[in-house]
């Protein structure tokens, strides 16, 4: 039998997470598919679970990614670049902005960069701006992970790919090509430089001298690469290295971020890069990923995380129905994830010290909300071992109490439940249901509280005052 773990939260606050922390990175070609076509008539499930994850607050909304640079808004008298596959439109717009007000939310909009057009870039600001505006309109986002400009085909001609940019590409040359389109376009802030490989990274104290309007930070992560030859596996993402680790290389841009006074987003983020990968992007797995690494993020000092979704990847975290009027959706494993951060971390929660274990299986995480309720959070990433933690918080409570995260087997792509309750298959309402299942857990002699915590499971144990 494992040896109890003993456990103590600490009063010391180590971090605050920040107001609208938790948001979702969309492809700018994805939008109407979540959203629908009709402006009037926004689907309020994807509301709803928007909406979740920051109640009462304004949650950020970034919209580009891949197809930000494939897509233009027409501009009178020019052919359309041929790298530009999509037309964005009035009904676009307001979509968009319709959704944005509904959730009160703030949106960070991508703007083509890869076009290398000043009239393209102009253009489609203009519209942003005109069609949408503040406050719901927080940012403008010029281009998406330029690192790659010279390596991913932008198009193909007879076949025959062609890059955005020539082999010379670099830190420099980008400079130099942001610096002349962001003098076309409106005065309005910026968001980037939408970065992840590391010597970029390093180069973001540079980028953020010569770009005076940026004022947020932008970067992107995914825990693991895609490898179609090499398939990910279960205990590489939960390990140590792609949980405690995952934002290893990133200080450079914390660092310059502060220097700068300015927020600092990781606004692509995901299990698994290139859409993800079936049998562990879309399981309970990434639901334990996506809770850790959450907490993770906010320890290190990020404003904020977008998780990237879009329909027909293995990244997805809802998929949507429309028929004879009505929406309904399935809420992928991992969006649970998401929901206890939020639940966990409600708006302006500080983060507290934990004694305990600092690598292996078992993360540990406190947090204390504006009205003193402390909740510790317990995940354990084993797959076969259970834990029981002698757990102590920093007060006498008057009650304790703890809720569940758990799924038939770390593999599972349904059955999850947090705190007893579930989304329905299908649901109309973006409402988790069922009855909650909170158990009370009594005081030991030595002070402490014993909790059980499965193996792939976590737990919130709270405090209550």
């Amino acid at each position: 039998m494992a040896a109890v773990v003993p456990v103590t939260v600490t009063s010391a606050v180590t971090q605050h997470v920040r107001p609208g922390f938790l948001g979702l990175s969309l492809e700018t070609r994805g939008v109407e598919g979540y959203t629908g076509t009709d402006p009037d008539n926004v689907n309020p499930v994807f509301e709803q679970l928007i909406r979740n994850l920051d109640p009462g607050q304004h949650p950020v909304l970034r919209i580009g990614g891949d197809t930000g640079d494939w897509s233009w808004y027409p501009v009178r008298g020019m052919s359309r670049p041929l790298g530009v596959r999509y037309s964005l439109t009035p009904t676009w717009l307001g979509v968009v902005k319709a959704l944005a007000r509904a959730v009160n939310g703030r949106l960070i909009l991508a703007v083509n960069l890869e076009a290398n057009s000043t009239r393209v870039a102009a253009a489609e600001a203009r519209a942003f701006i005109s069609g949408i505006g503040s406050p719901s309109l927080q940012a403008l986002q010029l281009g998406n992970e330029p690192e790659l400009y010279d390596v991913l085909a932008w198009y193909a001609v007879n076949d025959k790919p062609v890059l955005g940019r020539p082999s010379s590409w670099s830190l420099s040359s980008y400079l130099s090509d942001y610096a002349t389109i962001a003098r076309s376009l409106p005065d309005y802030p910026l968001a980037g430089p939408e970065v992840g490989a590391r010597v970029w990274v390093d180069g973001i104290g540079q980028f953020l001298d010569s770009e005076p309007r940026v004022r947020i930070v932008t970067v992107h992560r995914y825990a693991l690469g895609c490898i179609p030859e090499k398939p990910a596996t279960v205990s590489s993402l939960l390990s140590d290295t792609y949980t405690r680790d995952f934002t290893a290389g990133l200080g450079a841009a914390l660092e310059a971020a502060h220097v700068h006074g300015l927020p600092i987003r990781l606004d692509e983020m995901q299990t698994v890069s290139c859409g993800g990968q079936t049998g562990l992007s879309d399981t309970f797995a990434a639901a334990l990923w996506d809770l850790d690494v959450s907490f993770e993020t906010a320890q290190r000092g990020f404003n904020g995380v977008n998780f990237h979704t879009r329909e027909g990847i293995a990244n997805q975290l809802f998929t949507f129905a429309h028929r004879h009027g009505t929406w309904s959706a399935r809420v992928s494993p991992d969006y649970y994830g998401l929901l206890m951060f939020a639940q966990a971390a409600p708006a302006g929660s500080a983060l507290l010290g934990v004694d305990g274990p600092t690598s292996g299986p078992l993360h540990l995480w406190a947090t204390r909300a504006p009205n003193g309720t402390v909740r510790a959070i317990l995940i354990n990433m084993a797959l076969k071992s259970g834990r029981t933690i002698a757990l102590r918080g920093p007060t006498s409570p008057r009650a304790v109490t703890v809720e569940r995260l758990t799924a038939p087997s770390v593999g599972a792509k349904g059955g999850v439940t947090l705190g007893g309750r579930a989304f329905a298959s299908g649901t109309k309402t973006g409402l988790l249901t069922g009855r909650p299942r909170t158990i009370s857990i009594p005081r030991s002699r030595n002070g402490s509280y014993s909790v059980w915590v499965p193996p792939a499971s976590a737990a919130i144990v709270t405090f209550s005052r």
